[in-house]
C-alpha cells in the first residue's frame, strides 16, 4: 500500500521556504477537502509548486536523499536487474548496486508495496532515493530493451512453385549418392563390385541413411529459418 506524506510538515516547509503564502495554503486545503486528493497532488493540480520542488520537499520530509538523474550516468548492469515493465509500473529506476543493496530512484518512495515487489523481483535489499517525474522519464528512456520483448519474425511461407522447386532439389540431392554408384561403376567396375558385396552394402546403406537425415535437417533449417529479431 502506498504511504502518505506528512501534510502538516509539507505545508510548514512551503511557508518556511516562502514558496506559498497563507492565502494559497488556505485555498489548497479547501480544494483538498473538496476533492479528497492528497495535498501534494492538489498542489500540483493547482500549479502552486513544480514537480521538481515537490520532489525535493518529499525527500526532506521523509529524510531521504534526492537525486537528479540528468547528473548521473546510469549503470546498465543495474538497469537490467529490474525489467522495464516494472520500472514503468512503479516509476522506479535502479541506479546502482553495492553489495546486497540496490539503490532505486523513485517518484514515490513512500510506496511500500512497490519497494517490496522490487525486492522480490531483484533479490536485493532496496535503498530508495527520491527523484522527480521528469528524471524518471529520463531514466526510462535510457532503459535497455527487455529480452522477452524481442520478437522473432518468421519467414513468409514460400509460393507453391517455389516449394516444388525446393522439393525437387531436395530429392535430387537425396538420390545423388545412388545415382553416382552406377556412374562410377562404369569407369571403376571393381569399386561397384566392392560396394555391393556382403557387409559393404549394408554399411553403404547406413551411411546413406545418415546422409539423408543430415540433408533433411539442413533442408528444413534453410526453408523454415526465422528472419532477424524485430524490436
Amino acid at each position: 500500500m502506498e504511504g502518505t506524506i506528512d501534510e502538516n510538515r509539507l505545508i510548514a516547509l512551503l511557508l518556511q521556504e516562502k514558496l506559498l503564502n497563507k492565502r494559497q495554503v488556505k485555498e489548497a486545503m479547501a480544494e483538498r477537502d473538496k476533492s479528497h486528493k492528497p495535498m501534494d497532488q492538489v498542489l500540483l493540480d493547482m500549479k502552486l509548486v513544480t514537480p521538481t520542488v515537490l520532489t525535493e520537499l518529499r525527500a526532506e520530509i521523509m529524510g531521504l536523499e534526492h537525486i537528479r538523474l540528468n547528473e548521473l550516468r546510469l549503470d546498465s548492469g543495474a538497469l537490467k536487474l529490474l525489467p522495464k515493465k516494472y520500472a514503468v509500473e512503479h516509476r522506479a529506476i535502479p541506479i546502482s548496486l553495492s553489495g546486497n543493496t540496490l539503490t532505486v530512484a523513485m517518484e514515490r518512495p513512500q510506496d511500500v508495496q512497490a519497494i517490496d515487489e522490487i525486492k522480490m523481483l531483484t533479490g536485493f535489499d532496496v535503498r530508495a532515493v527520491v527523484c522527480s517525474p521528469k528524471d524518471i522519464e529520463l531514466g526510462l528512456s535510457q532503459y535497455p530493451m527487455d529480452e522477452q520483448f524481442v520478437e522473432v519474425v518468421p519467414a513468409p511461407p514460400p509460393s507453391k512453385a517455389k516449394q516444388g522447386v525446393q522439393f525437387a532439389i531436395f530429392m535430387m540431392l537425396l538420390m545423388l549418392p545412388l545415382i553416382m554408384v552406377p556412374i562410377i561403376g562404369k569407369y571403376y567396375p571393381k569399386f561397384t563390385g566392392l560396394l555391393l558385396s556382403g557387409n559393404n552394402m549394408i554399411v553403404g546403406f547406413i551411411i546413406w541413411g545418415f546422409y539423408s537425415v543430415i540433408l533433411y535437417y539442413l533442408y528444413t533449417w534453410f526453408i523454415e529459418r526465422p528472419t532477424k529479431p524485430r524490436g
